[in-house]
């Protein structure tokens, strides 16, 4: 074999040698690719199964749905009829209330004439309470004055009664100190003070009678008169401190 025959030989040998040498890199890199695609098909395995898995839990949830469905449609049935018997009932108070509208309407007619009424009423009842405030105004009066003449009155009495003691004490005196019983006659002059007493109780009187003439619409005071007893009485005991006075002088 010649020296260009080596030399070509060489050069094939050589060209297979980086053929060779390719092919092992594109090999190498093709086993990488699918080492990396295994990997990958792996990982998209386990998505894979783990959206298996969420699909069937979804179709689980999506039968309880379901199901929830069909319930919530037959209580939405249940409701409509129920909401249809209400708006039935609804429309039937709608109509009793338009009723009773009517008889409310009619009612205030009849109250407005009651009002006038009453208005007029209130106007005849307010001029029968000034009346009576003035009747109350003036038996007010008329009591202030029975008081101070009763007071008078009382403190009259007291005098009175006051001096029939001291009249009855003096002659019970005497008589002792003399041995013997007096005969006393009694004078019959009445005395200012009673005078006065008795056109005291006559006013008292008079008051009594204005009062008893007043519109009887509320309760008035009681008055109390002393008639003419009491005047006999406050005759008899000024006289007997008419005759102590003629002791005494």
């Amino acid at each position: 074999m010649n020296f260009e025959n080596m030399n070509a030989l060489s050069q094939k040998v050589e060209g297979v040698l980086g053929t060779v040498r390719t092919l092992k890199q594109e090999n190498a890199k093709v086993r990488k690719e699918l080492e990396n695609a295994k990997a990958q098909l792996q990982d998209k395995s386990i998505l894979l199964d783990t959206a298996n898995a969420n699909i069937a839990s979804l179709k689980s949830n999506l039968s309880d749905t379901n199901a929830k469905l069909t319930a919530v449609g037959a209580s939405l049935t249940d409701a409509k009829a129920a909401l249809d018997a209400r708006v039935n009932q609804v429309n039937a108070q709608e109509q009793a209330l338009n009723e009773k509208l009517v008889s409310i309407a009619n009612l205030k007619n009849l109250a407005a004439e009651k009002d006038r009424d009453i208005a007029a009423l209130n106007g005849i009842i307010n001029e029968k309470i000034e009346l009576l405030n003035a009747l109350n105004a003036k038996v007010e009066e008329k009591d202030a004055i029975i008081a101070k003449l009763m007071d008078q009155l009382q403190a009259q009495s007291d005098e009175i009664a006051d001096a029939q003691e001291k009249f009855n004490q003096l002659v019970a005196t005497i008589e002792n100190e003399l041995g013997t019983d007096l005969s006393i006659e009694e004078p019959s002059v009445e005395t200012d003070d009673v005078l006065e007493a008795e056109e005291s109780v006559e006013a008292v009187e008079e008051a009594a009678d204005e009062v008893e003439q007043a519109p009887a619409q509320e309760d008035l005071p009681t008055i109390e008169v002393h008639g003419a007893e009491e005047k006999e009485e406050s005759k008899s005991r000024a006289s007997g401190e008419g005759s102590q006075t003629s002791f005494f002088d």
